[in-house]
């Protein structure tokens, strides 16, 4: 899920990346460039989960002008871990 904020004050941002912090089905939160704010990576069980989640626990933080999502319809290559030796 990509969010855009709606005000973009240290404070604002600050709220929000607390809240999103709360959420238990939010997996990672990256702060951004360009188009979005931020990316958030989500688990969920089933579609009506996921609304549940995006309306009733992300949605209700506030400040928030645009959401757009994507889903992961196969798995391609899984992440094994860091090729850092």
């Amino acid at each position: 899920m990509n969010i855009t904020l709606d005000l973009h004050s240290e404070n604002n941002m600050t709220h929000f990346e607390q809240d999103i912090m709360k959420i238990d089905n939010v997996i990672s939160c990256h702060n951004i460039s360009e188009r979005y704010d931020y990316m958030l990576q989500l688990v969920v069980k089933d579609m009506d989960d996921f609304h549940n989640v995006s309306m009733m626990k992300v949605r209700v933080i506030g400040n928030i002008k645009k959401m757009n999502t994507s889903f992961s319809i196969r798995e391609i290559k899984p992440f094994k871990g860091f090729p850092i030796k």
